[in-house]
């Protein structure tokens, strides 16, 4: 990578951090809106190739690689009007023709899914598979329950036959992965609406309610509906968050920033 492409601070510039920080950030979004064919005129990295036709070589994306830009970001809604902004994959690179597809991995997992058994999958698959097994409530029914134990038990054999150890090699970006789903699913049974009916789901409900005054459904239990759930995903063992079994007690505060930064930035799917 040519060293022109590094954006430093200009000597002896007192706000130089600051200014090279907000200059990845505005490119990183700049770049993330701009999409063919429509790409946008005011890009310095976009050239004519003849009348209304434009063509971008990806500049962008060579200047935000090369000096480790932050990533995207988007607004993530919670309960009670709480919100927290979550980092995300940037886009792939378009390649040099607009009919270029990027890597969709999910793309990949359903093409496997619809046409063989798991033995057959590709690691790709295996790995969105298993994210998708972990975001699926563990049904009431015995035999279902049973048939989603079994399911992961076999992916994860599976994936480490290829030489992925899933604890050591996918443990940070598979803990986040229950947040939302499970947040989501206690939603109805927090707010007393209805049941959603999953394994382990009354005594989620019970441990908010040890104090037995707040109301489930406010801004303070929402808070602490959140912490728990997150700190649980970092420190619970991998049985207990494919089971989606709750800690003893409600947490009194986030874990640590070390443990906590991995997490909150995969709060994305791959």
């Amino acid at each position: 990578m040519s060293e022109d492409l590094f954006f430093d601070q200009p000597e002896g510039q007192e706000y130089g951090v600051e200014a090279r920080k907000l200059f990845l950030v505005a490119l990183r979004e700049f770049s993330e809106d701009c999409e063919p064919p429509q790409l946008k005129a005011a890009c310095p990295f976009s050239v004519n190739l003849e009348v209304g036709v434009r063509q971008c070589n990806e500049e962008c994306m060579d200047i935000l690689g090369v000096n480790n830009a932050p990533p995207p970001v988007v607004d993530f809604p919670l309960d009670n009007g709480l919100t927290i902004t979550k980092k995300v994959s940037p886009r792939s690179r378009r390649g040099p023709f607009q009919s270029t597809k990027p890597y969709d991995a999910r793309e990949v997992y359903k093409q496997d899914s619809d046409s063989s058994p798991l033995p057959g999958w590709r690691l790709a698959s295996l790995i969105y598979g298993l994210k998708e097994l972990l975001g699926t409530p563990p049904s009431l029914e015995v035999t279902e329950r049973e048939s989603r134990n079994a399911r992961i038990e076999e992916t994860i054999y599976l994936i480490e036959s290829r030489g992925i150890n899933v604890e050591s090699y996918l443990n940070n970006w598979l803990r986040p992965q229950v947040v939302p789903p499970l947040m989501v699913t206690l939603r109805a049974s927090i707010d007393q609406k209805e049941d959603s009916g999953f394994d382990n789901e009354s005594d989620w409900v019970a441990l908010f309610q040890k104090g037995g005054t707040k109301e489930l459904k406010s801004r303070e239990m929402g808070r602490q509906v959140f912490q728990t759930l997150v700190t649980w995903s970092v420190q619970a063992d991998l049985e207990d968050l494919f089971a989606w079994s709750p800690p003893k007690s409600c947490a009194e505060n986030f874990p640590s920033k070390r443990l906590l930064e991995p997490l909150l930035d995969r709060l994305s799917v791959i």
